[in-house]
């Protein structure tokens, strides 16, 4: 049932308000209200306008979801919901992350620290992928896995140059030091994750 014109008045008095207050968090209880009474579209609008401003917290893509399901839009619904799933997969495992890369720069563990990057590496976090790869890279600077992780970083950062370069120089030493293993492992990565598209 649409709202009366009191109702509309207020709805509107309030939207004005979070609106020039720039306050997500109003303009998406103003667009709760609005999906209530069944002012669809005006309801749509008012969650662009929050989403423009706080893209990035999960609390608006919980109300998102709510506006969407009361609209009946259930798959764009479902589609705000899995984002707060990922979001909090990847606040926890920050947070886990952390105190492991601590960890494994206290006592050295360089492999440690490779895992470190690969998983953020995997959620694209990829400043903190390659800061973990270069403290293990300054620890064991000939070590194959260490070289090959911060490869991959390179390649997803756009730096295939970059990635050429040291995998050619690690080739080169583990020549001088006699590593089969670790050559055909750099040959296999360069003949498949590195092959151009």
């Amino acid at each position: 049932m649409p709202p009366d014109e009191p109702m509309r008045r207020r709805l509107a008095d309030w939207l004005e308000e979070a609106s020039r207050a720039g306050d997500a968090d109003a303009l998406l209880e103003v667009a709760i209200a609005l999906a209530s009474a069944g002012c669809h579209w005006a309801a749509m609008d008012v969650i662009h306008d929050a989403l423009s401003l706080d893209a990035g917290r999960p609390e608006v893509h919980a109300a998102i979801a709510r506006v969407y399901r009361l609209i009946g839009s259930t798959q764009t619904a479902r589609r705000h919901e899995e984002l707060l799933v990922r979001y909090a997969r990847i606040v926890d495992h920050t947070d886990e992350l952390d105190a492991l890369a601590d960890r494994a720069s206290r006592t050295g563990d360089v492999h440690g620290l490779v895992d470190v990057a690969s998983r953020h590496a995997r959620q694209d976090r990829l400043r903190p992928a390659l800061e973990a790869c270069f403290e293990a890279l300054s620890m064991a600077p000939g070590d194959p896995d260490v070289h090959l992780e911060l490869a991959r970083i390179r390649v997803a950062l756009g730096w295939r140059r970059l990635a050429i370069d040291d995998l050619d120089r690690l080739t080169r030493l583990l020549e001088l030091t006699g590593d089969t293993r670790g050559r055909e492992r750099v040959a296999a990565f360069v003949a498949g994750e590195l092959a151009a598209p």
